[in-house]
Formats: structure tokens, sequence, C-alpha cells
């Protein structure tokens, strides 16, 4: 899809669509060119955009399934609200599309009902076309793996018949890449390469080759593939972005900083927050503090789950930056949540214990053990020896911490 995206077909269409909005002239459009304008939009993370197009089409054609569904995933993932995606599901006219079967998978992985959901797309892979199973089996795949549920993934991708196809290969080199131990021989990669050389000009092979070796810590390697897709579309956000995070592990903060500032510059509000805390990360690295808490204020009033943004941030600094180095930004983040906040008190314990931070350290682990013992066990027990008392920790010397 993202290879018609950037053909003249579609720029013309999306030039006109936008020149008629500017103007505030009717026009007619295809139920499906809108449908297209509205994943464009989507993908490119400019939800503002993809909403007025979902309004637009929705006005033409109520029951359409594109933009109910694109309300319905706004709904799950930037509102949190499952009821109301599913409210905007059951608007959707024709229920045997394949895009309502995705969004209804997707609500049920929300619901944290995946047997139910892999039973329900399983169903509806029986009915088809035995000619379309394998398109339906890719489609699920590529969900599944959005959502890291690798296992289900390879299952679905078992189902696929033709393992030229090189979306078969893009998913398998990706889930490979990501499983690590499994990726035998490094085969995942293997698979990606095949792909750049079968097809060099497609700029989504590139870039996937270039994520899965940034996952694999080979940031030269990374950063030449993005090179590569940069070449054939100056343009893409994604490359600078990929390239932006390889630099900024080979710890060439000023040339990451410069890559992230220009892709927060283009990039739309779903990626606004996290460009946002790199280009923090970025700022603290080359002793620019100050700057740098600027930076994640401004993440922080872009979201609406803090909690769950603190958590996601936590896990990607923690398992990527020495704890030293991001700890004043993390600490700032996380008293950012407020005196009343029961969560993540163990995990600043840990993060100030790596850090050397031991005053910072018995306070957050006096009030982990206070406010969230559940938590505390969980992500501090392992610290003391077995059998010990929470009540004791704090009289204990604890372990080295894994990230030391």
């Amino acid at each position: 899809m993202e290879e018609y995206y950037q053909s003249e077909e579609f720029r013309a269409l999306l030039s006109h669509y936008e020149n008629i909005v500017k103007c505030g002239k009717p026009a007619y459009f295809d139920q499906n060119e809108l449908g297209d304008i509205i994943q464009y939009y989507a993908l490119s993370g400019m939800e503002e955009q993809a909403m007025k197009a979902t309004e637009l089409t929705l006005k033409l054609y109520p029951g359409a399934v594109e933009p109910l569904a694109f309300k319905a995933r706004y709904a799950l993932t930037i509102e949190g609200d499952v009821a109301k995606a599913e409210y905007f599901a059951d608007l959707v006219e024709d229920k045997t599309d394949w895009e309502y079967y995705y969004l209804v998978a997707e609500i049920l992985i929300h619901k944290d009902q995946l047997e139910r959901m892999d039973s329900f797309l399983r169903n509806c892979f029986n009915d088809l076309d035995k000619a379309d199973q394998d398109d339906f089996a890719l489609d699920v795949a590529e969900m599944l793996n959005d959502y890291r549920l690798t296992e289900l993934t390879l299952s679905w991708l078992n189902l696929v018949k033709d393992k030229q196809n090189p979306d078969y290969k893009s998913i398998k080199g990706q889930v490979l890449v990501n499983l690590g131990s499994r990726d035998y021989d490094g085969e995942g990669e293997k698979l990606l390469e095949q792909l750049t050389n079968e097809d060099p000009y497609n700029v989504t092979h590139w870039l996937t080759l270039a994520q899965a070796q940034l996952v694999k810590e080979k940031y030269s390697e990374s950063i030449e593939s993005c090179d590569y897709a940069i070449a054939i579309d100056p343009h893409n956000t994604t490359a600078v972005y990929i390239k932006a995070q390889a630099l900024l592990a080979m710890e060439h903060y000023e040339e990451a900083l410069q890559l992230f500032m220009r892709f927060h510059a283009s990039c739309g509000e779903s990626h606004a927050a996290i460009s946002a805390v790199a280009i923090a990360i970025c700022l603290v690295s080359i002793g620019e503090s100050k700057d740098a808490i600027r930076w994640l204020n401004k993440a922080m009033k872009t979201v609406e789950d803090k909690d769950a943004f603190f958590a996601t941030i936590y896990y990607a600094v923690s398992d990527s930056f020495p704890a030293k180095q991001v700890y004043p930004l993390m600490k700032w983040f996380f008293l950012a949540l407020g005196e009343e906040n029961k969560l993540f008190w163990s995990h600043m314990a840990l993060m100030s214990l790596e850090a050397g931070q031991q005053d910072d350290y018995q306070y957050f682990l006096g009030q982990a053990i206070k406010r969230n013992p559940d938590e505390a066990r969980v992500m501090l027990g392992g610290l003391f020896p077995r059998g010990s008392k929470m009540k004791d920790w704090q009289s204990l010397i604890p372990k080295q911490p894994i990230h030391g």
C-alpha cells in the first residue's frame, strides 16, 4: 500500500482532495478514494486530517467501513475507550468486509480476549475462497505482529501457502529478528535482505531491514539502510527516525538530535510525544538538562494516559541508556505524575539504585513498599535474599541491578 501512496495517481488524488477542502467547494469522491486518503493520513500520523476526511466520508457514506474503523481505532488507541470502539464497529454496514473483521479482532485484543479473537478470525478465514486465504492470513499476521503477539503471528504465517510472497518474507523476517534467540543463523535478517535485493527501489523493504538491524544492534548497517531509503524517498520521516535512533545508540548525540528535531517538525500528533522524549534524551546527553525538561513537559501535555506513557518511556530508556544518563530526566518525568500517584515507585527505586543515587533509592523504596507492595514485590523482590520480609528491605544491602 505504501508504494501506492508514493504513486503519481495517489498524489494527484490527494492534491485534488486537499484543494477542494481548502476552498470549501463541494465535490464527488468515490468511497474507496476517501478510504485511501483516510488510511494515508492515519499511517502518516496526521490524525486531525484523517478525522476531517472521516467526517466528510461519513456524510457521503454513513455506513462505510474505513471512516468508522478509523474512529473506532482512535477510540481504542488514543482514548482507551473500548465501548466507543464497539459502537463505531456496530455502525459498519458491510460486515463481510475484511476491514470489519480486522477491526473486531483489534477490539478483542484490547479486551484481552485473544482466544476468542483467534477463533473469530479463523472462522472468517475458513469461509473465504482458497484464492483469497493467503492475502487474508498475511493481513492478520501483520496486524498481530504490530501488537507483538509473536506466537499467534507465526501460527498465521504457517497458513500462508506462498512462502515466496514478499509480504510473507517481510513479516517472517521481522518476527524472527524480534525473537532474537530463535532467529537461527540470522534467518530473519537474511529474509529481509532478500527483499532489498529482489526489489532495491522499494522503500518499505529498506525500512524494515533498517529496523531489524537496529533491533540487532547493527547500528552502522541500520544507518546505511536508512540512507538507501532516504535516497529513494528524501521526505521519508520513518527513515529519518530510525537513523536518529541508531545514531543515538552510537552516542552521536548532536547528529541524532538534529534528525529527531527534523522528524518532530514533520510528524503527526501520534508521534509528537515520543519524538519529544527522544529530543529530551539527546539534550540531557549533551548537558542541556533545562531544555530537555522543557521538551519532556511538551511531551507530557500531548498524552492523555500519562501512566501508560511513563511506563513506555521507562522501559525504552532503561533498555537503551545508562541509568546515570537518563535518571534526572526520568525523575522529573515521574514527579510530574503527581504526589497521589501509586504506580512506578518501585521502578524509580530500581533506577535510582542503578544511577548510584542512594538517598533517592531509600526514599523511593520506602514509598514503593508503602504505596504499592504488589508492584514492589515484582520489581524489587529479586534484589534481596529469598525469604526476607519487605519491611526489612530498607535495612538490607540490595544485589547489583541487572542494568548496571
